[in-house]
């Protein structure tokens, strides 16, 4: 499928079986624009070949097998969007990093260099099907690219979450350090020119196995304009984030102390809150969507831009009415009845 690259401005290369394919590029093809890989394996530093596609704009590839010789896509002058997922491979023994380790860690780092101009980039980190679960492989290939994106970024994903199906047992493992040691490598990575940022986290669904991601631990820039956080915990009161326009919680579990961030639109989706008792006003919309509340919300203020969709709380039977939605409606009513009256006067 190599012969007729010249032809071609897509190219989607899938396979049925995983496997270790030889990336071998002898000439340049200047008309290939989209290149995705699927379903295979090629090592990382084959991806210093993607320089003999000066055109290409937007690619896809799974998996990448990254070795300490990383990458060096700088040449990929046109490259606007890029999906990578990173793994490691089943039959070498990935190196163990201690905390004094430091020096091995930046050099690796050294040798990760992303395209110049891109715009878009979406890390994923995560086990493969049949292959052993292991979390230290994961924090050794989050330190390997540990280091400032370009600036030229505006656009980021990072996913380590896990598979969860068959990989419970070892989630146990994860400790607290371990999941602030992830939340320091994925702050080297962050810059203060990014608008969006997608962040999710270690277990998707289960908060006790899978000890999500620390909120407090990471250093959010300023500059965002749309933050998704997906399996976190949510641990503290405050966040500064002057530009925010959508704000996107799932599979979260929030601290009783924890306030809203204001952002022009909030959806809360699947996500136990301890308490609420702030709702930022300037909001107009809020949305909270198949959340559980552990008690009755203590929060009585302003209402008019809450929307609750199939929400329950946990110290009363599934059946009962949710009182904080009536208390809502109530609210949203009396304001709106005021409001009426105003107007007539």
């Amino acid at each position: 499928f190599f012969d007729n690259w010249e032809l071609r401005k897509n190219c989607d290369i899938k396979f049925q079986e995983n496997f270790i394919i030889k990336f071998e590029i002898m000439q340049r093809i200047e008309h290939l624009k989209v290149l995705n890989i699927f379903h295979t394996y090629i090592d990382s530093k084959d991806l210093n070949k993607l320089k003999y596609f000066p055109n290409l704009t937007h690619s896809k590839i799974s998996y990448v097998i990254l070795d300490n010789d990383g990458f060096d896509m700088s040449e990929c002058k046109n490259l606007q969007e890029l999906k990578i997922h990173f793994t490691y491979q089943k039959s070498i023994e990935d190196i163990s990093f201690n905390d004094d380790d430091n020096d091995n860690a930046v050099n690796y780092a050294e040798n990760i260099h992303w395209p110049a101009n891109l715009k878009k980039l979406s890390i994923t980190i995560h086990n493969i099907k049949n292959l052993i679960q292991n979390f230290s492989i994961r924090l050794n290939i989050l330190r390997k690219i540990a280091k400032p994106l370009p600036p030229s970024i505006i656009d980021l994903c990072i996913d380590i979450s896990y598979d969860t199906g068959g990989s419970g047992p070892e989630l146990y493992s994860i400790s607290r350090d371990d999941i602030l040691k992830i939340s320091g490598l994925i702050n080297k990575i962050l810059t203060n020119n990014l608008e969006n940022l997608k962040l999710k986290g270690i277990s998707r669904y289960n908060y006790k196995i899978g000890k999500p991601l620390i909120f407090s631990a990471i250093n959010f820039p300023t500059s965002l304009k749309l933050l998704s956080l997906n399996d976190f915990i949510l641990d503290y009161n405050f966040i500064n984030l002057p530009n925010l326009k959508k704000l996107y919680f799932e599979h979260s579990l929030f601290d009783s102390d924890f306030k809203l961030p204001v952002s022009d639109e909030i959806l809360i989706e699947k996500c136990t809150f301890k308490d609420l008792s702030f709702i930022p006003s300037s909001s107009s919309k809020i949305e909270f969507k198949m959340c559980t509340f552990r008690k009755v919300p203590s929060y009585n203020g302003d209402v008019t831009n809450v929307v609750i969709n199939n929400c329950r709380i946990m110290e009363q039977p599934t059946n009962n009415v949710f009182q904080f939605q009536q208390q809502l409606q109530m609210n949203t009513q009396r304001n709106n009845n005021n409001h009426n009256g105003n107007s007539s006067a």
